[in-house]
């Protein structure tokens, strides 16, 4: 017998090829927001004091550049997310990926984590989207452990599970 869970039912696809709900809050601020802003105005004030406002700027530039390179991926990982549900039938997904999947469920989710690329930008809306299109807690955790322990990027960074280095392996 499956345990009922916790988390609220993901939302139904639409059948009439309207629009695909959202997957997060529409909401631009709010309170988890108002207090980001209020963590980041005091570190760069502490900064400011500490090291002096040019440093406060070198950090914003820095990371500008570095949200300018991560923009598109992060972007590109939330469009699949949202095309998940809407391409593959809810019926299939859950199937092979639901609660009552089983261990296939978790198998299918372990390869799946280790054969898609990318990095969280793209993984963690993804799994947002399999959660969408009907994914368990189970299988999601299972896919994104896999990501992470033995992903594809993994492999061709040259590290293996748990990082051991390739590079210090003796050559044949």
């Amino acid at each position: 017998m499956a345990r009922p869970e916790t988390v609220a039912a993901p939302p139904e696809r639409p059948q009439d090829g309207g629009k695909a709900p959202p997957l997060g809050r529409t909401k631009l601020i709010d309170p988890s927001f108002l207090i980001l802003v209020a963590i980041t105005t005091i570190a760069a004030l502490a900064v400011a004091w500490t090291k002096g406002p040019v440093r406060v700027l070198e950090i914003a530039l820095d990371y500008t550049v570095f949200l300018i390179v991560l923009t598109p991926k992060i972007l590109f990982g939330f469009f699949i997310a949202a095309s998940v549900p809407i391409l593959i039938p809810r019926e299939v997904f859950t199937r092979w990926l639901g609660r009552e999947s089983g261990m296939r469920g978790l198998l299918v989710a372990s390869a799946a984590g280790g054969l898609v690329p990318g990095g969280p930008m793209m993984i963690f809306p993804l799994a947002v989207g399999f959660r969408a299109a009907g994914a368990s807690t189970a299988t999601l955790i299972t896919f994104v452990t896999a990501w992470g322990l033995y992903g594809i990027n993994r492999r061709s960074s040259g590290r293996c599970p748990f990082s051991i280095s390739i590079s210090s392996w003796p050559a044949f």
